[in-house]
């Protein structure tokens, strides 16, 4: 009885943050975020510093289909949310 009650207060205590909040956190200064189409439109301001890899595996924990496209020489990547 006294695990079954350890775990609900565990899974209360678990707060949810908002995606774009740990986007805009992983991303931070090396970048810019808004949303769009449900998903994230994000500039790259600095390449050599952008966290690459973190943001990828973390776009697509979300189960999100990305891009990535060059506009007017700025690279932009692109996501939304895969249909299921």
């Amino acid at each position: 009885m006294e695990d079954k009650k350890e775990k609900i207060k565990m899974t209360l205590s678990t707060t949810v943050q908002d995606p774009m909040i740990i986007v805009k956190d992983i991303v931070k200064a090396s970048g810019e975020v808004s949303e769009e189409l449900g998903g994230f439109l994000i500039e790259v301001k600095d390449p050599n510093n952008f966290p690459w890899s973190d943001l990828f595996r973390y776009l697509l924990s979300l189960n999100h289909a990305v891009w990535i496209e060059l506009r007017d020489d700025n690279l932009f990547i692109i996501t939304c949310p895969k249909a299921d």
